[in-house]
């Protein structure tokens, strides 16, 4: 249960992180 919680969170922070580079990537071109 531990392990799938585990993967369920590094979804989430890739997902962060994506949408992360995608505002920063925005910012610049602004």
């Amino acid at each position: 249960m531990r392990l799938k919680r585990s993967r369920c969170s590094l979804r989430l922070y890739m997902s962060c992180i994506v949408h992360f580079l995608m505002t920063t990537r925005n910012q610049e071109k602004r």
